[in-house]
């Protein structure tokens, strides 16, 4: 299966909105980076390419969750250390579930962390519409980003290493036209990307159980072969 069974792939008529900036107190202007995974998945070689990322990038800030006041504190001291005012860095708490996706919108591009990259927490990001970035490793839990990303159709956001990762994220920055298409076709694929299609993921697990329950050996499923034939192909603008 491409895409891991989650909680993400949420029914909705309509694809959200984005709040204002300020209802969630980030500045209006200027570039939003954003990471909501748990702290403990912040390691400190992704934290220093996300201070490398946000001295490159003039009037960006980088949004991060936790509700712990130490936690605040020693990430602002760790941006400190490495020449970032603390004030390039903002804190969300959990936003309520029917909030969730607006609170996503408000940022322009998800950082994915590593080596353990985000799981539910990236699927949800997605379906609001917000494109990820992300890199790959040699473990299962460094390619759920991967994965996640080419069942979305967005291979463009998959990079090979903490350079490219790093390299990517400033370019998109920088060329807004590009990150727009990104986001565009993430939406417009919304409701019909393999990430996102429940009636055809139920019907592989189906097949895939009735095949185990003959004695037969797992082929490749429709949702499968839709994900890479997506992942090989640019998609409209």
């Amino acid at each position: 299966l491409p895409a891991p069974p989650s909680a993400t792939r949420k029914a909705a008529p309509t694809a959200p909105a984005p709040s204002a900036r300020a209802t969630w107190g980030l500045p209006e202007p200027g570039f939003v980076y954003c990471c909501f995974s748990a702290p403990e998945h912040i390691t400190p070689e992704r934290f220093a390419t996300w201070m490398r990322i946000l001295h490159q990038v003039p009037d960006s800030v980088l949004w991060l969750q936790s509700s712990s006041e130490p936690v605040r504190d020693n990430l602002r001291v760790a941006a400190m250390q490495r020449g970032v005012p603390s004030e390039r860095l903002c804190f969300a708490e959990p936003a309520a579930p029917d909030q969730q996706a607006a609170h996503y919108l408000a940022a322009d591009l998800f950082l994915d962390t590593a080596p353990h990259a985000s799981a539910d927490i990236a699927g949800d990001v997605l379906w609001a519409g917000l494109p990820l970035l992300t890199s790959t490793g040699r473990g299962s839990a460094s390619r759920t980003g991967a994965s996640l990303l080419l069942a979305a159709g967005l291979p463009e956001l998959v990079t090979a290493s903490e350079q490219k990762y790093e390299a990517r994220a400033i370019r998109l920055a920088e060329r807004p036209k590009e990150l727009a298409r990104l986001r565009n076709r993430l939406r417009k694929h919304r409701d019909s990307a393999p990430l996102f299609d429940t009636p055809q993921l139920v019907a592989d697990l189906e097949q895939l159980y009735l095949r185990v329950a003959k004695g037969m050996s797992p082929a490749v499923l429709a949702n499968a072969a839709r994900a890479a034939a997506a992942a090989s192909r640019p998609g409209p603008p």
